[in-house]
């Protein structure tokens, strides 16, 4: 099964918990917007996070979610960052298997630092924390946009699928 946001409905984080989502095989965050008066917020919508079992994949917005409730800080960066970078990698992980190009979009003004209980997998000359992965789980984040980077976003999102 998977997780589609249904714009018809707003949920509030006694519906949207561990339970709920349990039903999924996984759940992917994208999108969204600016942080800065949410944070708040965001730890507490999505604090059934640090219990889920499932694999959890969060892009660009959803990256910063992962990190906030987990402890990481959130930083502004002094210009918007848009278009297609370069991304290194430095350490291997099930969800880089078979990428040849690490060339993704990226679209953020916003990024945030490595929460203790994760390790980084990529970084770039724009963003110290470009994918990270929990320590014990199989939830990860991408600052960049693998959905729109061509091959190579597809190829990770295929991994991350069959994690």
């Amino acid at each position: 099964m998977i997780l589609i946001k249904n714009i018809n409905k707003n949920f509030t984080s006694s519906e949207f918990n561990e339970k709920f989502v349990s039903k999924y095989d996984y759940i992917i965050f994208s999108g969204g917007g600016i942080i800065e008066t949410i944070e708040n917020e965001i730890k507490v919508f999505f604090q059934y996070l640090t219990e889920i079992k499932i694999p959890v994949l969060g892009i660009c917005f959803g990256h910063q979610i992962i990190g906030l409730v987990f402890g990481a800080n959130v930083y502004y960066l002094d210009n918007k960052i848009k278009g297609k970078f370069e991304v290194n990698f430095i350490k291997n992980d099930k969800i880089l298997e078979q990428i040849e190009n690490n060339f993704f979009d990226k679209n953020h003004s916003e990024a945030i630092s490595l929460a203790i209980i994760f390790c980084k997998l990529a970084f770039s000359n724009t963003c110290e924390n470009e994918i990270m992965k929990h320590n014990t789980k199989n939830i990860y984040g991408t600052q960049f946009h693998p959905e729109t980077s061509g091959q190579q976003g597809i190829t990770l999102l295929k991994n991350f699928i069959n994690i």
